[in-house]
């Protein structure tokens, strides 16, 4: 390195050393904007953003190298590279950190990690061939990496406040000074040619790229907010301090069986990369993007999918039964939830998605373009028989699609068999049973609720990231309690999705903050938070119908018409309908569990355990989908 790039680099260092000295950041719980329940402070904004505007165009330059340039190559490089070329890559670049993880190791006064890490260097760098194969991971000493963003945590810094730099991605202030001290320590830039150096750097950054890119990808593609999702990840989920606190965890984490759904992805993390995107236009000019997985080779079967309230048909959650269905010879399509800005973005209509009968004349549309313009694209014959899978908010759809079809709607669809999971019996109640999940920290004791908050996070940043060496349980360390608040504010952040981009293509008042703003959103985003499934209803979805003429009353009205007590008739004759409901599904009471049985008789399976969806990822479970929807 020259003497000019060293004195760069050091200017760099002290400069941010400065800026992190004199930073006043040293609460993870106040920073939130004031119109925001404080409750929620400590995990949707938990770190001051003055830099918001630079912030938020870096954010959408990295979302444009990451679907424009990155993802390209990380296919390209994936295919050329073989899966275990790429483990051995990973395990040689990580053998070339080990001056970073010893120096930081002491810095932190733990030198039995360094010479732990010595060790670990020796033997790799011998018995395992350079580094490519990690032999002291198989003979009892695995990784304890370490960097500077750890050592200054531990010194005390402050974070300073929230930056998000090109490539490099979110963080704090003091992640970034922590990045630019790492460099002069991995060991390849002193024993290999600057040329060579450049080149060895490109292909080790390729590889670790290319390996966690998939998900990396998904992310950018599913969250219409991502800048608020990468920030609370990157602060909470990465925050450094809570490596070195004393963190009591859970001996006994009781959470919801829901949280069995975080077990659902692909067993292949680049089975996404199968998947092929397509628009349709309607008659009215609507235009709906969907996905698909098409073997190009004649599948037995295609398998429509209609997901939750939140998930888009790009998900790794949506890849994971693509790759399901795919191993049964069936293809798959998907349009993303009707209640996601991608679904209704560029519909002709401004009509806000939740009046379900409503909804489903539009959807029924959507699937017909949608299916007609997959078989004509991947020469697909119109006889390859084709079936309806929805869960969530996507079986209520699928519930209200068929009984609009008994009614003489949408003749033209046609499905060999339909499989619901978890419909909620009156989606109403299971809104509001939300808000009350959001509004659970209000019922502790308010002397000892900012602890409690704080616990809950640094829990959440020790299991998210453990400390070195610490193996992560699979199980969040979660009280039944906390995990029903955050599965509220899961379902709240999905909210805010919807009514900021209906707000923002036709705003109609309802928030004191710009809704169009781009540079500053985070007053808005805060304000937004504090909007609740009830006031959705008040406020956007009942006003818009009674403007446009019907005759609806009240909030209560529309749920009569929603609930599926009012198509029951309709639903009890269709025999090629199947419904799979968990009698522990906090959205529904346990008098439901009987009225499933009595509508859809032996068509309806009952299971004791999965809350909602939490059964997805078991194996009895998606086999019973597979016996049931492809038999």
């Amino acid at each position: 390195m020259s003497r000019t790039r060293n004195n760069t680099l050091v200017l760099l260092i002290a400069t941010l050393f400065v800026l992190i000295a004199t930073s006043c950041v040293t609460s993870r719980t106040g920073n939130c904007q004031p119109d925001a329940p404080k409750t929620t402070a400590s995990l949707l904004q938990p770190i001051d953003d003055p830099l918001e505007p630079i912030n938020r165009v870096v954010q959408d330059i990295n979302y444009g190298l990451e679907v424009g340039v990155v993802h390209p190559i990380a296919q390209i490089y994936r295919f050329v590279t073989p899966e275990f070329l790429r483990k051995g890559i990973a395990h040689f670049g990580e053998n070339l950190y080990f001056p970073l993880y010893a120096v930081n190791h002491l810095l932190q006064g733990e030198p039995g990690f360094a010479w732990h890490d010595t060790k670990r260097f020796v033997i790799n760098t011998t018995a395992g061939g350079l580094g490519f194969w990690d032999n002291a991971a198989k003979w009892g000493m695995p990784a304890m990496d370490t960097d500077f963003q750890d050592t200054f945590a531990k010194w005390g810094m402050g974070e300073g406040c929230y930056v998000n730099l090109p490539l490099l991605g979110p963080g704090s202030l003091r992640d970034t000074a922590g990045q630019l001290a790492n460099l002069p320590f991995l060991l390849h830039r002193y024993f290999v040619s600057e040329g060579c150096n450049i080149a060895l750097t490109g292909t080790l950054l390729t590889n670790k790229t290319a390996i966690e890119e998939p998900r990396l990808y998904s992310t950018f593609l599913t969250q219409p907010n991502d800048y608020e999702l990468f920030k609370a990840f990157s602060c909470i989920a990465m925050n450094r301090e809570i490596r070195f606190k004393d963190v009591e965890m859970l001996e006994n984490p009781e959470p919801d069986d829901t949280y069995g759904a975080l077990a659902l992805k692909p067993k292949d993390d680049a089975f996404i990369y199968q998947s092929r995107q397509r628009k349709v236009k309607l008659a009215d000019g609507s235009v709906v993007p969907y996905t698909c997985y098409p073997t190009r080779g004649g599948a037995k079967k295609l398998v429509v999918i209609l997901p939750g309230i939140g998930t888009h048909r790009q998900s790794q959650e949506i890849a994971a039964f693509a790759e399901l269905f795919r191993s049964q010879d069936c293809d798959t399509l998907i349009v993303s939830s009707t209640f996601l800005p991608d679904y209704f973005e560029k519909l002709a209509t401004d009509t806000p998605p939740g009046f379900l009968p409503e909804d489903v004349k539009t959807l029924s549309q959507v699937l017909q373009a949608a299916i007609s313009d997959y078989r004509k694209h991947y020469d697909v014959p119109a006889e390859q028989p084709c079936v309806l899978f929805g869960y969530s908010l996507g079986a209520l759809n699928t519930l209200h699609l068929l009984a609009y079809q008994k009614q003489g709607g949408a003749p033209e669809l046609s499905f060999e068999r339909v499989l619901t999971l978890n419909p909620p019996r009156n989606p109403l109640a299971a809104l509001r049973s939300t808000d009350e999940l959001f509004d659970i920290p209000e019922s502790w004791p308010a002397e000892t609720r900012d602890e409690h908050l704080d616990s809950l996070v640094n829990r959440l940043g020790r299991w998210l990231m453990p400390m070195p060496g610490e193996e992560a349980s699979p199980i969040p360390p979660l009280t039944h309690e906390e995990s029903m608040f955050l599965l509220g504010i899961y379902m709240r952040l999905d909210l805010v999705n919807t009514t900021l981009a209906l707000e923002k293509r036709t705003p109609t008042g309802i928030f004191q903050n710009d809704p169009q703003a781009y540079f500053h959103r985070n007053a808005l985003f805060a304000e937004a938070i504090g909007f609740s499934f009830q006031d959705y209803l008040e406020k956007l979805l009942l006003p818009w119908y009674q403007k446009h003429g019907y005759d609806l009353n009240s909030v209560e009205d529309m749920a009569k018409l929603g609930q599926l007590d009012a198509i029951a008739d309709e639903l009890s004759g269709i025999d090629n309908l199947f419904v799979f409901q968990n009698k522990n599904d906090f959205l529904i009471k346990a008098e439901d569990a009987d009225w499933y049985t009595q509508t859809f008789g032996n068509r309806c399976m009952l299971f004791d355990r999965g809350g909602h969806l939490g059964a997805m990822a078991r194996e009895d479970y998606q086999h019973a989908i597979v016996n049931t929807l492809l038999q």
